[in-house]
């Protein structure tokens, strides 16, 4: 598969997971089953990318976290 390719699949799962972390949390206001979606964008980026497949996982974990704090600062 052509990095071009892998590069646009990854960058639509990461659309799909910040879209589902606004909508669950801010949304919906809960936040328990969808991050086992998260798993998907992991493993395709390891498996492709090796060590560099971290960076997905650290980016996941940092909207994770943001989603969690921005909504609350903003409200307030």
């Amino acid at each position: 598969m052509r990095l071009s390719v892998r590069v646009a699949a990854m960058a639509i799962l990461l659309g799909i997971a910040c879209f589902l972390t606004y909508y669950f949390h801010v949304v919906v206001g809960t936040g328990t089953v969808f991050t086992h979606l998260f798993y998907i964008p992991i493993i395709l980026a390891s498996l492709w990318w090796k060590r560099k497949g971290l960076f997905v996982a650290v980016f996941l974990a940092a909207v994770l976290m943001l989603s969690h704090v921005l909504p609350r600062s903003l409200s307030e």
